[in-house]
């Protein structure tokens, strides 16, 4: 199966910490892979990630992100992250219905003219009721509970992107 969409979720899937809109101040360092936060607390991104989504990119697949945060301070370490660039029609919203969020997600890609169905698709989250939810809405998607069914974004990247 090509997939045509990767849609990730961020706090402990992208990243190591839990909820960052909710419990973080602002950050005051970006690092290259990581960011302190005002009180101290590093957030560091998953290993392999960066790569994980280059080569993504490298084979056509579009990137977006349905995430459970306030949009500000996420977008914000995104952005200085290098990653906001990656994603396309990401979806950052302060409630946990992720499956609206993949919904939304198809109709912006609509709008453009490209058409993704469920079965291209890929949601990965920490969460293994996040992943419950959206298979419930779209059976044919590949969902995907980061640290159950991959342990690293370079097995991932081999189990998902290395077959063709």
């Amino acid at each position: 199966m090509r997939y045509k969409l990767v849609v990730l979720d961020l706090d402990g899937t992208i990243w190591d910490y839990p909820k960052t809109s909710s419990v973080l101040p602002e950050p005051i360092k970006l690092g290259k892979d990581c960011f302190f936060s005002g009180d101290g607390t590093t957030v560091k991104l998953r290993e392999g990630i960066r790569d994980f989504l280059n080569a993504c990119k490298d084979k056509g697949i579009y990137l977006s992100l349905a995430s459970w945060n306030d949009p500000g301070l996420p977008s914000k370490v995104l952005e200085g992250l290098g990653l906001l660039s990656y994603f396309t029609h990401p979806k950052i919203e302060p409630h946990p219905y992720k499956d609206v969020m993949l919904k939304e997600i198809y109709a912006d890609f609509a709008k453009d003219g490209i058409a993704i169905s469920p079965s291209e698709t890929v949601f990965i989250d920490d969460r293994d009721i996040m992943v419950q939810r959206v298979k419930s809405a779209f059976p044919d998607v590949l969902g995907l509970v980061y640290g159950v069914d991959f342990s690293s974004y370079y097995a991932l990247k081999e189990m998902l992107l290395n077959r063709d």
